[in-house]
């Protein structure tokens, strides 16, 4: 008797639990252009350096990668930039823009503004692909291309 009340358990505790479910996204930048792409972060007019980084010529870099408790079904898009004020983009040293948050308030000279479809931030600028659906995970990756379209006179 005591044999099959610890069977029992043993069966409740194995078959009860179920596996935790997440979402993860990432997202890719990847830079088509002849120039090193220079992206700084920034925040109340300063450079933030832990959102900053360089991006070679032809090459692409992971940036941005999140986990979230569950399934997310819909788009599972958060940049860790989105808590700065802007972005501020430099091909080498031929042209500077500046991608505006929905929070941003400073100059407008050569602003690319939230709503643009090349802003940093608008989650319509990205090239997203589900890499990855099943009952208990999804992966999302997010893939945005620096083009030499962006870089303007």
């Amino acid at each position: 008797m005591r044999n099959l009340l610890t069977f029992c358990v043993l069966f409740l505790l194995l078959y009860s639990c179920t596996p935790e479910k997440e979402t993860i996204s990432k997202t890719i930048l990847m830079n088509t252009t002849a120039d090193t792409v220079f992206v700084r972060a920034m925040m109340n007019g300063s450079i933030d350096t832990t959102y900053s980084f360089d991006l070679a010529p032809m090459g692409s870099i992971e940036q941005y990668y999140n986990r979230y408790p569950g399934l997310i079904s819909g788009d599972a898009f958060s940049l860790a930039i989105t808590i700065m004020d802007s972005m501020v983009v430099s091909f080498g040293d031929s042209y500077v823009a500046v991608h505006q948050s929905h929070r941003y308030t400073g100059d407008t000279t050569r602003v690319i503004p939230y709503s643009s479809p090349r802003n940093l931030y608008n989650i319509k600028s990205y090239y997203r692909t589900v890499a990855e659906n099943s009952k208990n995970f999804r992966s999302v990756i997010y893939y945005y291309t620096f083009t030499d379209d962006d870089i303007m006179p």
